[in-house]
């Protein structure tokens, strides 16, 4: 949580080194070390289901019937959905896009992930559209 808060407090502070700094913990720092520590939790309980498997649903709901490989299921989601967030943030600020919508479709990566890309995909062609109407 204090990663997705680093990044939303980037997004309302002017360019400085302390938005660089919030952006490079919160978009980069944390999202690799959650990945490290994925890394161990797979390791850990690598063949705890030795009937889960990713080919079906019934393989997928036998692999999270084990705590440990749901644990290892939530921390793929954070560190992805923080790297979305970054990514997110990186592009609408390199096209100039409101640092309002941007801080407005985070809490829908972090909550919803695909749902939340959805969102920004559907601002990027609205900002898209906006500025092509305005080069008429």
């Amino acid at each position: 949580m204090v990663a997705w808060l680093s990044l939303v407090l980037a997004l309302v502070l002017p360019p400085s080194v302390t938005r660089e700094r919030l952006l490079r913990f919160g978009g980069r720092l944390v999202p690799v070390a959650l990945c490290a520590l994925y890394v161990g939790v797979l390791y850990t309980n690598w063949g705890a289901v030795p009937d889960g498997n990713f080919s079906d649903l019934a393989g997928v709901v036998a692999l999270f019937s084990h705590p440990g490989n749901v644990l290892g299921g939530w921390i793929h989601f954070l560190a992805f959905d923080l790297l979305i967030g970054r990514g997110v943030i990186d592009h609408g600020l390199a096209h100039g896009y409101s640092r309002i919508a941007l801080v407005l479709v985070l809490p829908f990566i972090f909550l919803y992930g695909p749902m939340g890309l959805l969102a920004y995909a559907v601002l990027v062609m609205i900002m898209r559209g906006v500025k092509s109407r305005r080069q008429v």
